[in-house]
């Protein structure tokens, strides 16, 4: 083999892993998605009817999980087991920071609304 030129190889061994990090992130994309819809229409199942949500949000229209926040809430003790919810609704945008869900179901049924610096329980 010449100088300067690449091996087989070494060519095999990089399309290799380069297919490998492709799937990995084609498969951690679809997760995203697929639990995203979970929890929009667990959060739309559970507090749709909730007075205090129709009122400030109106209709529920899409829910995320916020994991950045959630992290920093989860720091606090009385917090460990609460995921915060970016929330889109008819009447305007909020957060539903819902303690989880215990065995099958993602999202818990104690939490509250916040609306700016304002918390509403549920």
């Amino acid at each position: 083999m010449r100088r300067g030129a690449v091996s087989p190889l070494l060519l095999a061994t990089a399309a290799v892993g380069g297919l490998l990090v492709v799937s990995c992130l084609v498969c951690a994309g679809i997760t995203y998605i697929g639990i995203n819809y979970q929890v929009d229409s667990a959060i739309k199942e559970k507090f749709a009817d909730n007075a205090i949500v129709k009122e400030h949000l109106g209709e529920i229209q899409s829910a995320k999980i916020n994991a950045d926040e959630s992290s920093i809430l989860q720091q606090k003790e009385a917090f460990k087991k609460y995921i915060i919810y970016d929330v889109h609704g008819s009447k305007g945008d909020g957060q539903l920071i819902i303690q989880q869900g215990e065995q099958d179901g993602i999202v818990g049924d104690k939490g509250f609304l916040r609306l700016g610096e304002n918390d509403f329980d549920l």
